[in-house]
C-alpha cells in the first residue's frame, strides 16, 4: 500500500443539506424497523392478557371467579357442613350466594345434597321416635 493519497475525480460535493436529509432517512428506517420488530411480541402478550381476562374471570370456575367472596375448592370444603347445616349464617349466605352463580358447585352440591340426606332421612324413620311420628302422620 501506498501512503501517497489519491486523486480521484469520483467525488463530488454535496449539496446544501443533502448528507442531512440521508440521515434523517436512515434514522426513519431505523424507527420503523424497531417498531416492527417489536410490534409481535407485543401483540402477543396483549393478545395473552386478554385470553387471560376473558377466560379466567367472565367463566365459572376460572382462575378469578369468586361468587360470594369464595373459590371453588373452599365451597367443596364447606359443602358437607353446609349440606347438614352446621355453618354460621354468613358463611351460609356466601356459599348461597357461590352456588346461585356457578354451575359447576351447584351440581356438586346437588349430588352431595342427596347423598347426605338419604342417610339422615332413614335415620329419621327407622329410629323408634321417627316410627311414631310416621304412625301418626298415617293415622290421620
Amino acid at each position: 500500500m501506498s501512503d501517497q493519497p489519491t486523486n480521484s475525480n469520483d467525488w463530488q460535493p454535496c449539496a446544501s443539506g443533502q448528507i442531512g436529509g440521508m440521515v434523517q432517512r436512515l434514522r426513519t428506517l431505523r424507527r420503523a424497523d424497531a417498531i416492527r420488530r417489536m410490534a409481535v411480541p407485543t401483540t402477543a402478550v396483549l393478545l395473552l392478557a386478554v385470553a387471560v381476562f376473558y377466560f379466567g374471570q367472565s367463566r365459572p370456575g376460572g382462575l378469578w371467579f369468586h361468587p360470594g367472596g369464595l373459590t371453588c375448592g373452599e365451597v367443596q370444603e364447606y359443602l358437607p357442613s353446609y349440606a347438614r347445616g352446621q355453618v354460621p349464617p354468613e358463611l351460609a349466605g356466601q356459599l348461597e350466594e357461590h352456588l346461585a352463580n356457578c354451575p359447576e358447585c351447584k351440581k356438586m352440591h346437588d349430588t352431595m345434597g342427596s347423598r347426605e340426606l338419604a342417610p339422615t332421612l332413614h335415620a329419621r324413620t327407622t329410629s323408634q321416635h321417627g316410627l311414631q311420628r310416621l304412625a301418626m302422620v298415617a293415622n290421620r
